[in-house]
């Protein structure tokens, strides 16, 4: 967790906006038929709960990199077949064969996956792989192989750099529903990925991005993109990058969509994490302007580690976090919520009106222990 200054946390307990309906409701209205359906997410991931028995390829080939990365899949899954292991060893290989292909599947049709195959995440699930003796070496060797290629898919066919999940998307919306903020300002957006999310959960926001990454030579570094793509030779599609269907993000620099906007809520997913300056210029700019700072990035990205990189380290425990707001995830590996420097005087009188009012429905039920 982000070096914080404990003493000053802010207790939320706020609500008064109406309840979302629920994710199920939601859902059932809006998810498109699966192709197959005994190939839908699990979301226990430990070996022993849920795990599918079989696997297949079921998304979409016509793009070149996607196509490359199902013939691995399908070269994995065979030699799976051919190789005797025990049962759980098997199931816990086919769970992550699963899991990629219904990542590929929802981002095909440019929706939010249930889960974010992280890198964090996806050991989680392979770490009974790669260090198991019970495993042979060349499925060892393939299971790892096959991620690499995955993020280097997702990065250059799907324009996803960071990792946006439903779980994520449900959570900030909840979290937002409870907050008087009609429009929150998304900053640095890329492609649209977590303002669809949250879209498909009823929240709008106002996403903005400057672009200047794709006239960067920096664009193709990014997580490690450049160098899987020439170990795993897949093509690199930086020319083609555009925000996916359902999103719309204005081309506006991340400090002039701040000027311009009135939003009290910032919202900042993912970041190019070369970028520490300039976040601290909008942690500045929200400090001034008393506005709510929402931040998800890697947790060795975290807003102490980005400051300490900016040089400046004293103020690493200037971040306030709002209390039982969500926080992280284990898939996900860091979301933070709160303010800098200082709690807005705004936000202490929505505090103090939420626990005077006597309607037991009235305070926030989602974060609370």
């Amino acid at each position: 967790m982000d070096a914080i200054r404990s003493d000053q946390a802010v207790n939320y307990r706020l609500s008064g906006a109406a309840t979302p309906p629920s994710t199920a409701e939601t859902s059932k209205e809006r998810e498109p038929e699966r192709q197959n359906p005994e190939l839908s997410v699990v979301q226990d991931v430990t070996p022993t709960a849920g795990i599918k028995r079989h696997f297949a390829v079921t998304f979409g080939r016509t793009q070149p990199n996607t196509n490359r990365l199902a013939q691995l899949m399908e070269s994995l899954n065979s030699s799976l077949a051919q190789t005797k292991l025990p049962v759980r060893e098997k199931q816990v290989i086919l769970q992550f064969l699963n899991l990629i292909n219904d990542t590929i599947n929802s981002l095909q049709i440019a929706e939010t996956p249930e889960l974010a195959l992280t890198k964090t995440f996806a050991k989680k699930v392979i770490e009974d792989v790669i260090k198991n003796p019970n495993i042979p070496e060349h499925l060892q060797k393939s299971v790892d192989l096959l991620f690499s290629y995955f993020r280097v898919c997702k990065f250059f066919d799907y324009f996803m750099y960071g990792s946006v999940d439903q779980k994520l998307c449900r959570d900030l919306a909840n979290f937002l529903s409870t907050i008087p903020e009609k429009e929150p300002l998304e900053v640095m957006a890329g492609a649209g990925w977590l303002q669809k999310g949250l879209k498909d959960q009823g929240v709008q926001t106002r996403s903005t991005d400057s672009f200047k990454l794709l006239e960067s030579d920096l664009y193709i570094d990014q997580a490690l993109a450049h160098e899987l793509s020439i170990t795993t030779g897949m093509k690199e599609h930086v020319k083609d990058f555009e925000v996916i269907e359902g999103a719309s993000i204005e081309k506006m620099d991340a400090l002039a969509a701040l000027e311009a906007s009135s939003s009290r809520v910032v919202i900042i997913c993912w970041p190019d994490f070369r970028c520490e300056d300039l976040i601290y210029e909008i942690l500045e700019h929200c400090h001034k302007n008393q506005k709510m700072i929402i931040h998800i990035a890697k947790k060795d990205e975290n807003l102490s580690n980005l400051l300490i990189r900016a040089k400046r380290p004293a103020e690493r425990n200037s971040f306030i976090p709002v209390k039982d707001a969500p926080s992280s995830h284990a898939h996900l590996e860091k979301l933070s919520i709160g303010f800098w420097k200082q709690v807005p005087e705004w936000f202490k009188a929505l505090k103090k009106t939420a626990e005077k009012d006597p309607r037991p429905d009235f305070r926030i039920r989602h974060f609370e222990p």
